[in-house]
């Protein structure tokens, strides 16, 4: 058994999924691919796409293919990409393709439980990807290459040269198709593949082995990186240090934006947004938000479905040897109007006992170190003239019942 035999064999027993869907293009990486696996007695079924860009060439392949499938007795599904798709004027054509791809072989696993998709790439592809991420600008996370594994896709070849793979063939007697655009540099990935790494090579004969070395030493620092990302996620869910994430460096705090769905792209201006003001406010989806806090940002989920405190109003016929914080006694002779609840707006002002004059609820909420997003659910019991309570922290004195009062009423809040 050959090394590139024996190593698929490897990450498949390890997987050990129920079902293989091997994506095939009639080219010798996806043909080489497809053939081990059945050669080595994994229940599969091919998958193709024909797009129909290359006109009787595409169809040529789809025939091939299903040439192959039937010699070998394996079941192949082909999904022909309607002509609107096709003949889309705009947009990354490569990006458009992918998408189509990936969207059938996705439909495919789905319908097997436990089922894994695999696709043939291999070392140069991995070297390619490098290259293109570098001129994108795209960061570590894009430089360190693909992974054997992600999700449901399995990468079973990319650690081996292209050589390995032409030699299995070559044995094995299987022919393959050669696709005719590969040869032309209109796209980014074939000028790499035919110019600027034979140019390289020439020079620099260990360049492949370089990008790879450098490729493996970001996988690794990235590896380091999630372990610490997964300590400071234990110790904080919802409300996390600004210090700690400031000093994060770029990648990392890349990779904590990542788990609540972030873009690379935003994180400047998420930069910008550990620098702003106390309130200020990231949006990340429909359900959750960041809000700005002194010292740390807190996950807020927003209040879809808001639920108000049951405000209870009572006659009481004296007022009790001990107080709580849940239960406020008022004159009802000095109650303006009706009894009701609110939230605080800016510049509310409440008439503190024991204290001259008056004082701002902001302040009350300062001085109590309330957070910003905590503040917003304090209810405030007002009548039509005053503030008589913000619930929890201040009474106002104004309108408090003492012992002469004859006419008392007894406020109480739930929920």
């Amino acid at each position: 058994m050959s090394s590139l035999v024996s190593g698929i064999d490897k990450i498949l027993n390890g997987i050990n999924a129920t079902h293989y869907f091997v994506a095939i293009s009639s080219g010798k990486d996806s043909v080489a691919l497809a053939h081990i696996v059945y050669s080595l007695g994994y229940p599969m079924t091919l998958l193709h796409v024909n797009y129909h860009l290359r006109g009787d060439e595409s169809d040529q392949d789809q025939r091939w293919i299903e040439h192959f499938a039937r010699s070998i007795h394996i079941p192949l599904k082909v999904f022909d990409v309607d002509k609107n798709i096709r003949n889309l004027s705009h947009g990354n054509l490569l990006q458009i393709a992918r998408d189509i791809r990936y969207s059938f072989f996705d439909k495919e696993q789905a319908k097997i439980k436990n089922s894994i998709i695999l696709v043939g790439h291999q070392q140069a592809d991995q070297i390619e990807n490098f290259w293109m991420h570098l001129f994108r600008n795209s960061g570590r996370s894009g430089l360190k290459g693909m992974a054997i594994k992600k999700g449901n896709i399995v990468r079973p070849m990319l650690n081996f040269h292209p050589e390995l793979i032409t030699s299995y063939l070559k044995e094995q007697n299987i022919q393959w198709r050669e696709d005719s655009s590969n040869a032309k540099s209109i796209y980014l990935r074939n000028f790499i593949r035919n110019e600027l790494m034979p140019f390289l090579s020439k020079s620099h004969p260990n360049i492949e082995n370089s990008i790879l070395h450098i490729q493996e030493k970001f996988k690794q620092a990235e590896a380091a990186d999630l372990a610490e990302l997964d300590a400071f996620n234990q110790n904080y869910t919802t409300k996390f240090p600004l210090d700690k994430l400031n000093s994060f460096s770029d990648e990392k705090l890349l990779l904590f934006m990542k788990q609540f769905g972030f873009k690379g792209s935003q994180l400047e201006s998420f930069r910008i947004f550990l620098n702003a003001h106390t309130g200020a406010q990231f949006e990340m989806n429909t359900t959750h938000y960041f809000r700005k806090e002194r010292n740390h940002i807190a996950l807020v989920k927003l209040n879809t479905s808001p639920k108000f405190p049951i405000l209870t109003i009572e006659e009481a016929s004296y007022l009790p040897k001990k107080f709580d914080k849940k239960t406020l006694f008022v004159d009802k002779n000095k109650i303006k109007g009706n009894i009701s609840f609110r939230y605080w707006v800016q510049g509310d002002r409440i008439s503190p006992i024991g204290v001259k004059g008056s004082k701002l609820i902001s302040d009350i909420f300062s001085d109590a170190k309330i957070s910003n997003t905590d503040k917003n659910n304090i209810p405030i019991i007002v009548d039509d003239d005053h503030i008589l309570w913000c619930y929890g922290l201040c009474i106002d004195r104004r309108k408090i019942a003492t012992n002469e009062n004859k006419e008392i009423i007894k406020i109480t809040i739930q929920g």
